[in-house]
């Protein structure tokens, strides 16, 4: 005797919502679009970060080299090792040809000239009014300038000195 039983499945029948094919698709699409936007818009704003923040060392180094340069000029002229070029202002002119200062980086160049400006009436610790005669000491400025060349930042400095 061979029983069999059989089952009848039954499924659920999901009614149809009217109004509801398919909008969650565009809604997703749109809100992936808006979310694509802000990204890109993130990525640029990071790369022009990147840029204003390598051009600002640019600038630095260029400012730092310049004033580097302008500094062993005069502590040269302090120690005599410059004096040949002060002694030319005389004769030459009021401005001596640009010295090259080598920076130690490929990347930076850097110059130095020294211009004359005249002598100085007033000696240092003297009262206004006085006639003092004699030696009266010499101004000088010192122009030191630098440039980078990977970004084209340039930059000159300038200090004054009697000697």
């Amino acid at each position: 005797m061979k029983i069999m039983t059989c089952f009848k499945s039954q499924v659920a029948k999901v009614p149809k919502v009217a109004g509801q094919q398919g909008s969650v698709l565009i809604v997703a699409l749109v809100i992936l679009f808006v979310v694509t936007l802000m990204a890109m818009s993130g990525l640029k704003n990071a790369n022009v970060q990147e840029r204003m923040a390598a051009n600002a060392q640019h600038s630095n180094t260029a400012f730092q080299s310049a004033e580097s340069a302008a500094s062993k000029v005069l502590k040269d002229v302090g120690s005599g090792i410059q004096t040949a070029m002060i002694n030319t202002q005389f004769v030459l002119g009021n401005v001596s040809p640009e010295v090259s200062v080598d920076m130690h980086n490929k990347d930076v160049s850097a110059k130095v000239k020294i211009m004359y400006l005249g002598e100085n009436k007033i000696p240092l610790g003297m009262s206004l009014g006085v006639d003092q005669g004699g030696p009266f000491p010499q101004r000088f400025e010192i122009q030191g300038s630098a440039s980078v060349s990977t970004s084209g930042a340039q930059v000159a400095v300038f200090q004054g000195f009697e000697y």
